[in-house]
């Protein structure tokens, strides 16, 4: 597969250590002739220095499916304040199906309601007259998200979804999308039972969608610093 085309600045990529058998997660700054430039390698707060003329293997999650090479370290440069490593291009790219969009883990508060199936009218007129439940998201990406709270529900229940996003562009933006219930985890924090659950994104328009997808770099980027 060509290698040029399928970069671009801002992609999440991951390294993996083999000291540690564990992914480190960077992001692409620049895709330049020569090179590849990236952020050094983070994962829970601890850096992966990367050495000079040292091979490694790389992924990158895309929308279509995951990517993986090899790239050897070509030195570093400095952005700014901030030092980046700069990356051979790959000779050979490997594509695998995987999950459509990458999973960000973060957690915040958002409300929902139960819809009574499919309806016309949109979502603002099927919640005018509801309460909302509170659920706490525990990861989130830009085709579902999994949320936490003490109600129990079955697959293929159908919801409407609010949060903020919060970002460079525009603060506290709210969401207000639909989406189906995939997936059921019961969870027992003492004598309290929890379900977690998985949820498919419905009719998401590509404007929101790219906001989600925009806040998860931007939040991946906070993480880095």
């Amino acid at each position: 597969m060509q290698a040029k085309g399928l970069f671009r600045e801002n992609i999440l990529l991951e390294v993996f250590d083999h000291e540690s058998g564990i992914y480190y997660k960077s992001l692409i700054q620049e895709v330049n002739e020569t090179d590849i430039a990236v952020g050094i390698p983070m994962k829970e707060g601890k850096q992966l220095l990367l050495r000079y003329a040292e091979r490694y293997f790389f992924r990158i999650f895309l929308v279509d499916a995951l990517y993986s090479f090899h790239s050897t370290v070509l030195g570093e440069k400095s952005c700014g304040q901030v030092s980046l490593y700069l990356l051979s291009w790959p000779d050979k790219i490997e594509r695998s199906q995987r999950r459509r969009y990458y999973r960000f883990v973060y957690t915040f508060d958002a409300d929902y309601w139960v819809l009574n199936g499919d309806s016309p009218t949109s979502l603002e007129s099927q919640v005018a007259d509801q309460e909302p439940l509170p659920a706490v998201v525990v990861n989130l990406s830009g085709g579902g998200l999994a949320f936490v709270t003490e109600k129990r529900f079955s697959p293929e229940t159908l919801l409407a979804l609010r949060f903020y996003l919060q970002n460079d562009w525009q603060e506290d933006q709210e969401v207000l999308l639909k989406g189906r219930i995939t997936r059921v985890e019961p969870l027992k924090h003492g004598k309290i039972r929890y379900y977690r659950y998985g949820v498919e994104f419905l009719e998401l328009d590509e404007r929101t969608r790219d906001e989600i997808i925009r806040f998860i770099f931007f939040m991946f980027r906070q993480r880095l610093r």
